[in-house]
């Protein structure tokens, strides 16, 4: 068995932190919060047309938006019970059709038993085009596609474009921009992160326009500890992102002998303990060892701790190391088939295991351990797509599809940044709206038979249905002393709408408190509100008591049951209604 491949170029170090960026006049992560611990996900990339050689007539696909998931914002691994935060860094590196930004719509769907901690602000920064400094945007707002709105929401609303998630608002962003929002949040019980079935973790969305399809996805894994005093007394090994991620090193010392190679992330909670972290890298076909720590000069003594800060460890190489392309511990290579009948000669193209292990001593001799499966590549991979040029069908070009290329050009008629079927109003520049019509409202059809055999005239598309909801939680409380001044309530609608809340009591609890009722009335109405909703990013409404409620309700005793109505109306669709029962506290 060749041992080539296990030389290990330099030693591993074992870090509290990612390493830092570029120095910035404002690093967002260290304004958050000073000192933390942060893990980074997966890359989401989302394509679309090249828009300046559309305007050449010779147009491409490219990278249009990109965005990564994070998590962290605390001296080591997150606790029950404990704020922490997630944040979402997205960027334009392409060059939008249409107003030349990318208007960018943010979604998060939370891990189980985990939820905003409204106790804190959420926070945005974004870095400007042609600068290396990041700006606070928190509390700033934008002005673009004949509308205006803030970078950074206050609160988070239900989302209109993913059952289950959450919107974080909504704004342009110019090809060369940066955008990072941190929301806090606390969880109520471990999270396990790729231990669970699905995995625990935040899953960060992007709905926008200039790209061919969406949403964007990019996920982070997440592990929360129990609270001080549970069990988190135990070691283990943890992923926040995928373990190992094949590449190929063209400029490789003995290229291309050496430049078949694999990138490793990996997280260690100590809680404490002394021992070892080792690697050992198998090929699965036949079991046997392909690499390991223990033939390389590298540094995975753990020391015995108190400080909770200093029980999490993340394995980053030092300044002299050999990374991969996105920072990952890279200290071997495979070793090329030396006959190409018979694969097994080599470590090309083949199923390999990498496992993790902390061997530490807790009355006895004990193990914690990780395992993640890969695939080598089966050749060199001249664009750096992941996708080895011997299966890739766009040798030259870094693709993001399975076949290595980029999607193929799509037409975009209006130049809104809008494509194919997700354009709604195809004839007409939407301005921003991610259904490609203005103000996101859908043109109404004709009756039957007034444009032909269909009703309606070429170009003119079926209206779709009005919905929305509120950001309640059924049963949720409402403060009567708030009702009295005035209680804003978020609500979130499928397209432009005006949004009206009524907030009733039965007949029966309105004759207890004295409260006039209507004959045969079954309720009797006792706040409202009104307000505009956008599709993109929602809305608010002011609900207030009436003045012949107020006196009654706020001196009222116990919680009383009540039902808010939303009622969502736009010209030319029909209105939309939904009730939820509430209770007045």
């Amino acid at each position: 068995m060749t041992r080539r491949l296990l030389a290990v170029l330099v030693p591993l170090v074992l870090a509290m932190a990612l390493a830092p960026g570029a120095a910035l006049a404002l690093d967002p992560e260290q304004t958050v919060a000073p000192g933390a611990s942060w893990f980074s996900g997966d890359l989401l990339q989302q394509t679309g047309e090249n828009c300046s050689t559309a305007i050449l007539g010779e147009p491409y696909t490219e990278v249009m938006v990109s965005g990564i998931a994070s998590y962290g914002g605390v001296a080591g691994v997150p606790q029950v019970g404990q704020r922490y935060y997630t944040s979402f860094l997205i960027s334009i590196p392409g060059n939008p059709c249409g107003s030349g930004s990318s208007a960018v719509a943010t979604d998060l769907v939370l891990p189980p038993h985990t939820e905003v901690d409204t106790s804190a602000p959420i926070r945005c920064f974004g870095q400007p085009r042609n600068s290396n400094t990041f700006l606070e945007l928190t509390g700033g707002s934008w002005s673009a596609f004949g509308g205006s709105g803030p970078y950074c929401p206050t609160a988070a609303s239900p989302s209109a474009f993913q059952s289950g998630a959450l919107s974080f608002g909504f704004r342009p962003l110019a090809s060369g921009q940066l955008f990072e929002i941190f929301v806090p949040v606390k969880s109520t019980a471990p999270l396990v992160g790729i231990g669970a079935s699905p995995a625990d973790g935040f899953r960060w969305l992007t709905n926008a326009t200039g790209v061919y399809a969406n949403p964007g996805l990019s996920t982070v894994w997440a592990n929360v500890l129990p609270a001080s005093g549970g069990s988190g007394t135990t070691p283990f090994v943890y992923f926040t992102r995928p373990a190992a991620t094949p590449f190929w090193k063209s400029d490789a010392p003995a290229a291309p002998a050496d430049s078949n190679r694999v990138e490793l992330f990996a997280n260690l909670y100590s809680a404490g303990k002394a021992g070892t972290l080792c690697y050992e890298v198998d090929r699965i076909s036949d079991g046997s060892k392909r690499a390991d720590c223990s033939i390389s000069p590298f540094n995975g003594t753990v020391a015995a701790t108190s400080d909770p800060a200093q029980m999490l460890l993340q394995v980053k190489p030092n300044a002299a190391a050999v990374t991969g392309p996105n920072g990952g511990y890279a200290p071997f290579w495979f070793d090329k088939p030396t006959d190409p009948s018979q694969p097994l000669t080599g470590e090309w193209d083949q199923d390999m295991r990498i496992t993790w292990t902390f061997t530490y001593n807790d009355n006895g001799v004990k193990q914690a351990t990780k395992s993640a499966d890969f695939h080598t590549l089966a050749g060199p991979d001249s664009d750096g797509d992941g996708v080895a040029d011997v299966n890739d069908a766009c040798p030259s070009t870094k693709g993001t599809l399975p076949n290595g290329c980029l999607p193929g050009v799509q037409t975009d008629p209006d130049g809104d940044g809008i494509f194919g079927g997700a354009d709604l109003c195809p004839a007409t520049d939407g301005q921003g709206a991610l259904n490609g019509c203005p103000g996101g409202v859908v043109p109404v059809a004709p009756p039957a038979g007034a444009g032909g055999a269909t009703g309606q005239p070429p170009g003119v598309l079926p209206v779709a249905p009005l919905s929305g909801r509120t950001g309640l939680a059924r049963n949720a409380l409402l403060k009567r002393s708030g009702l009295g001044k005035g209680l804003a309530v978020k609500v979130s609608c499928s397209r432009d709408a005006t949004a009206s809340l009524s907030l009733a009591i039965s007949a029966k609890l309105a004759r207890k408190l004295k409260l006039k009722v209507p004959r045969r009335a079954a309720s009797v109405p006792v706040a409202s509100g009104r307000g505009a909703c956008r599709a993109t990013g929602g809305g608010t409404v002011r609900i207030t008591l009436s003045a012949s409620a107020r006196k009654r309700l706020v001196r009222a005793k116990g919680r009383l049951p009540a039902v808010l109505k939303l009622t969502l109306s736009t010209p030319g669709v029909p209105a939309a209604t939904t009730s939820l029962s509430v209770r007045l506290a």
